[in-house]
């Protein structure tokens, strides 16, 4: 049930930050976070382009306590469609540390079947910190 809660919270504040930030509106367009720490830690997980054609995916990782460092960090993206693997990509280790918040970007400048579902993680110090999908459709 606390999961439950904790989804549709994350849901709201992530529908309420796309509407006041202006986020352009696309079919293939999208973006989801999940919490590792409520409401202070998350990842979220952008799709950026339009209908099935994706220009770039960004794994986005944010720390807005006292507890702010984000050392030593690396991001992947995994496409499946069909329950198969069809595009992958992971990023170098950025060594050191940053605060607050960090962007990984992906290129993929592309389409891809739909539906298919898209999933980027964050890894700190090489421990997967969470992941965050979402789904690439007409």
């Amino acid at each position: 049930m606390a999961r439950l809660v904790v989804t549709l919270a994350a849901t709201l504040v992530a529908a309420f930050g796309s509407l006041a930030l202006g986020t352009p509106q696309a079919a293939a367009s999208s973006q989801g976070c999940t919490y590792t720490k409520f409401p202070s830690h998350y990842v979220c997980f952008s799709i950026n382009g339009s209908g099935t054609y994706v220009s770039t995916f960004d794994v986005i990782r944010g720390k807005l306590d006292w507890d702010n460092d984000i050392c030593n960090h690396r991001a992947k993206v995994v496409v499946r469609h069909r329950g198969s693997v069809i595009w992958s990509r992971t990023s170098s280790v950025r060594q050191g540390c940053q605060i607050f918040r960090v962007v990984r970007t992906f290129g993929a400048y592309r389409r891809f079947p739909s539906p298919s579902y898209a999933c980027g993680s964050f890894y700190e110090n090489g421990v997967l910190q969470d992941t965050a999908c979402n789904w690439i459709h007409d």
